[in-house]
Order: C-alpha cells, then sequence, then structure tokens
C-alpha cells in the first residue's frame, strides 16, 4: 500500500463528501427548492414536482446504465464527469435567477430543466462515486472515514442554515437574488468537491467488486418477490413513503398560512440538519437492543410527528389560553421547528435502516436484485406528494395534514409485520450459568 497515498485520498474524501453535503443542504428540495418554486407559481402540482423529480430521475440512470458503470475498470471518470454537469446545472439556475428580464414562468421552466438535468448526474454519478471510496479507502479504516464525513459534513451543513437564514432574512436581498445567491454557494461547494474527488488516487490495479450491477439484478427479481420477508419490508416501505404526501407542502403552508417569516426557513434548515446527524448516537442504540427492525419502526414513528404538529398547532394558537399568554406568533413559528426536528430525525433513521435491513433479509448472491427491485417500487411510491396536490387543490391542509397523519399511523402499524432480523446474544458468563442451573 501506498500510505502517502492512502493518507492523502482519505483527506480528499472527507471533503469531498463533507462539501457535498453543504451542497445538498443548502439545494434541500423540501424545505429550499419547494419554497423557490412557491415564489413562481400557486400550483401545488408543481410544487409537489419537486421532490418527485428529485427522487424518480435520480434512480432513473442506476437503473438505464448501473450495470455498464459497475464494469468499468475506471470509476473515476464517470464519477467526475456526473459531478461537472451537476455542478453546471446549478451554475445555469444560479444565472437564471439573476436574470431580472425573465418572468416568473420562464423561470420556473428553467428551474425544472437545469433540476432535472442536476438530478440525473447526481444519479449517474452514485454508483462510481460509491465503487471509488470503496476502490481508494482501505477497509480498516472506512469507519473512522465515514465517521468524519458525516462529523464534517454535519458542521457544513449547519453552516448551510446559517448561510440561508441570512440570505433569507431582513438584511437579505429580494426575491429572486436571495436565491441567486443560494444557488451560487452551492455551485461553489459542488465546485470545490468535484476538486478533491478528481485528487482522489484510483488504484488501477483494483477492479471493481464484483457483485452484479443494478439492471442486472432486475433479472433475479421473481426470486425475490418470492421472499415473503422481501414483501413485508415493501409493504412498510410503501406506506412510509406514501406518508410523505405533505412534506412538500409543510414550509409553504408555514410561509402562507402561518405568515412565517423568511429568516426563519434558515432556523427549520439547521434544525432539520442538527436532527438528522444527532440522532445518530439514538439509532445507534436502538439498532443495537433490537436492530434495523426497530430503527425502522422509530423512523415511522418520527415521520408521524411532522403532519401532526402541523395539523394541531394552528387550532393551539387560536385557544383563549394561547392568546392571553403571547402576543405575537414567535412561540408558534419556534414551536413549528418540531416539524423540521422529526423530519430529520427520522431521515437519519432510514439512512441507517433501510439498506441495512436489506442486507439483512438477503441471500448474498441476490442483494443486487433486492436493492434494485426495492428502488424501481420506492419510485414509484415517491409519487405521493402529487396526491398530496390535488388534496390542496379539493380540499384543505387540514385534509391533506389528517391524510398523511393517518398514512404515517397506517405506518406505524404496518411495521409490525417486518421480520426481526436481530440476533440477540448472552454474555458467556451468563450462559454458563444457565447451563449449570438446566443440569
Amino acid at each position: 500500500m501506498d500510505r502517502r497515498g492512502t493518507a492523502s485520498s482519505f483527506a480528499f474524501g472527507v471533503a469531498h463528501g463533507a462539501l457535498l453535503t453543504l451542497a445538498e443542504t443548502l439545494l434541500y428540495p423540501t424545505i429550499v427548492l419547494t419554497l423557490f418554486v412557491a415564489q413562481l407559481t400557486d400550483d401545488p402540482v408543481r410544487i409537489a414536482l419537486v421532490p418527485v423529480v428529485g427522487t424518480t430521475v435520480w434512480l432513473l440512470p442506476q437503473l438505464l446504465v448501473g450495470s455498464l458503470q459497475h464494469k468499468s475498470r475506471r470509476q473515476l471518470p464517470w464519477a467526475t464527469g456526473a459531478a461537472i454537469v451537476q455542478t453546471a446545472a446549478i451554475v445555469l439556475l444560479a444565472y437564471v435567477g439573476y436574470r431580472a428580464e425573465m418572468d416568473d414562468s420562464q423561470r420556473l421552466r428553467s428551474f425544472f430543466l437545469c433540476y432535472v438535468v442536476y438530478n440525473l448526474a447526481a444519479g449517474l454519478a452514485s454508483i462510481p462515486s460509491r465503487e471509488l471510496l470503496t476502490k481508494s479507502i482501505p477497509r480498516d479504516r472506512r469507519g473512522i472515514f465515514f465517521l468524519q464525513r458525516s462529523l464534517w459534513g454535519a458542521v457544513l451543513g449547519l453552516a448551510a442554515g446559517l448561510v440561508v437564514r441570512g440570505l433569507f432574512g431582513p438584511d437579505g436581498p429580494a426575491f429572486p437574488r436571495n436565491f441567486t445567491s443560494l444557488f451560487a454557494a452551492a455551485a461553489g461547494a459542488l465546485a470545490a468537491a468535484t476538486f478533491f474527488q478528481m485528487r482522489l488516487r484510483e488504484p488501477a490495479r483494483m477492479v471493481a467488486s464484483s457483485a452484479a450491477g443494478p439492471s442486472t439484478g432486475l433479472r433475479n427479481a421473481p426470486q425475490v418477490i418470492a421472499d415473503p420477508n422481501f414483501r413485508r419490508f415493501m409493504t412498510f416501505r410503501v406506506v412510509l413513503t406514501a406518508s410523505t404526501l405533505a412534506d412538500p407542502f409543510l414550509i409553504v403552508y408555514a410561509r402562507r398560512e402561518l405568515d412565517l417569516p423568511m429568516s426563519y426557513v434558515g432556523t427549520y434548515l439547521i434544525a432539520f440538519t442538527a436532527a438528522r446527524f444527532l440522532s445518530s448516537p439514538l439509532w445507534a442504540w436502538l439498532e443495537s437492543h433490537g436492530g434495523y427492525r426497530a430503527v425502522l419502526q422509530g423512523t415511522a414513528l418520527a415521520r408521524l410527528v411532522a403532519p401532526l404538529v402541523a395539523l394541531v398547532l394552528p387550532y393551539l394558537a387560536d385557544t383563549t389560553l394561547y392568546r392571553d399568554r403571547f402576543d405575537d406568533n414567535r412561540p408558534i413559528f419556534l414551536a413549528y421547528a418540531v416539524v423540521f426536528v422529526a423530519l430529520g430525525a427520522a431521515l437519519g433513521g432510514q439512512i441507517r435502516a433501510n439498506f441495512g435491513y436489506v442486507m439483512d433479509i438477503a441471500p448474498e448472491e441476490l442483494r443486487p436484485a433486492y436493492t434494485a427491485l426495492a428502488n424501481v417500487v420506492l419510485a414509484v411510491a415517491a409519487l405521493a406528494p402529487l396526491i398530496g396536490a390535488k388534496l390542496i387543490e379539493r380540499y384543505s391542509y387540514d385534509t391533506l395534514f389528517a391524510t398523511a397523519s393517518l398514512v404515517g399511523l397506517a405506518a406505524i402499524f404496518v411495521s409490525g409485520v417486518l421480520t426481526d432480523t436481530h440476533t440477540r446474544t448472552r454474555p458467556v458468563a451468563q450462559a454458563w450459568r444457565l447451563r449449570g442451573a438446566r443440569s
């Protein structure tokens, strides 16, 4: 091993991951980008398209060209090329926001075009980036590597919230220049992340992992579907994903119906990011005691909190008790941060448990097939926000949040069908005592 090369790859990989987290936080779909679209249109369907595009378009290149990427001997060109396209898309988006002569409809069309390209490139980069890290970082250092990436990513994610708070505050630029500055900052973070990724040393003597790629794994779909453990998991995941139907409208509701000051958007982004990363010890403890099944159940419980708070909080603000104690809505704005704390914690739990649970229930030779088929099903379930848009058009926000709460409650009940994959072992001394008691 070239120790000096390994050390530099370690540092560049940490910097790349942290800067990527910064950019993703600045461009978070259900907080920042939905609010941008809501400034351009009142159509709930177009607002709902933001997270739908972010999920479905991101998965598309993995299913179409994933196997070709996976078999390639060199992963760095794939990862770098896709990252450059990502950066270019956000640079173009910042330019769109800068052009004052564009009207809202032109700006909206330009946004979705840039956002589609951005997510296509992000999906294209996901597999080679993962393989590149596998080849560049020694196995015995991957634990501390991903821990440091997560730590510095959390720090920069919190910094992103402060940037948003400053840009959207009373002293910040007016729309659309505030979002233009935000997109420019995200483009800078992506460019820096791409630079550090290009500095990674990919050992030419090592090939990518020998597992089948995603599209190849889909050929084994009949075997996967025949597994009752997989069917139970997908039933739960579909219901849990359906509970996201209100997510893109939580920040829009606060802004339009609660008259939320724009500066609070940065506060909510900080709350979301902090909850995502600081909940990791809780999820780790839950995993050690109950396995990935317990983490998924905790995730479902956390997700239920968000629409419930959004549903109940305005009614509490109308009570005599609240009006007698407070003269303004500032306590309501601060309490509404619980919505984003719950969403951030739930995201942290899903990141920890989803892949791990699939690895537990899947035979080793069929793991690519399990992952690929799960992604296809979840891409369809990710259309749920469009249903939320129709609920707003026909009924009201209250109906939307009540429906999301009921679906979230159903996800908690459905989580009971998940197979418990956690193996509980007794300490050796305790096992000997039990054996002696039996004798």
